[in-house]
């Protein structure tokens, strides 16, 4: 983002983990098939009617696919929700391309809204995916006001919670004594603050008094 927002680049190069597929990318066409695809060669690639698409839904949808960069705009009820869930579908079932083998290397998908509305239907559209996929979802909600039955179970507090419990026993000291140590450093460090705004204080006494001198 920084790449494109802050320094202004207008060169949008394919992402690099579609460069390192060669013809991996899976989609899924409206029939419910499942296609591979080389997502660089405009001739791999499925016909709008196909995957269930308008041409300018289609060609928004290729340019998201395959560019590190994409910006889709419209008025509402041109499909930009739907869409999105579309692109969040590819990206998910391919996300041992993209993603790491851990959760040290693991690299999310952020989705914000402009309300909660609209985030509680985005990720609703994201949890038929993964049920329709037989997969364990693995969505966090973040914020508050979720009205969605449906997410309830994924909402932070939630998720903190139910991960808590599976925390082994010595965690806990081992957390604490982890605190005490930030604590002890912290009033290490305003100690040797202290100390050296006194020798400043010092040194500055020290110029006043050179300068009497000379007087």
């Amino acid at each position: 983002m920084k790449k494109f927002i802050v320094d202004a680049c207008n060169y949008v190069d394919a992402p690099k983990y579609l460069k390192e597929a060669g013809s991996q990318l899976k989609v899924t066409l409206a029939s419910g098939q499942q296609r591979y695809l080389a997502p660089l060669r405009d001739d791999q690639w499925p016909s709008a009617a196909q995957l269930g698409l308008d041409d300018n839904q289609y060609r928004a949808f290729k340019t998201a696919i395959t560019n590190e960069f994409t910006i889709i705009q419209g008025p509402p009820g041109t499909g930009k929700t739907f869409l999105g869930l579309k692109v969040a579908q590819v990206l998910l079932q391919n996300s041992e391309l993209w993603n790491g083998s851990s959760s040290f290397d693991a690299n999310p998908i952020t989705v914000v809204c402009y309300t909660n509305h609209a985030l509680d239907q985005f990720l609703e559209g994201i949890l038929k995916f993964y049920e329709s996929e037989e997969m364990l979802p693995e969505i966090i909600r973040i914020g508050g006001r979720c009205k969605s039955e449906a997410l309830a179970e994924f909402t932070l507090n939630e998720v903190r919670r139910r991960n808590k419990r599976k925390l082994p026993k010595h965690y806990w000291a081992m957390e604490y004594d982890a605190r005490d140590k930030v604590d002890e450093l912290e009033s290490q460090r305003a100690n040797g603050m202290s100390e050296v705004t006194g020798l400043l204080h010092l040194e500055g006494w020290k110029i006043n008094l050179s300068q009497l001198n000379k007087e």
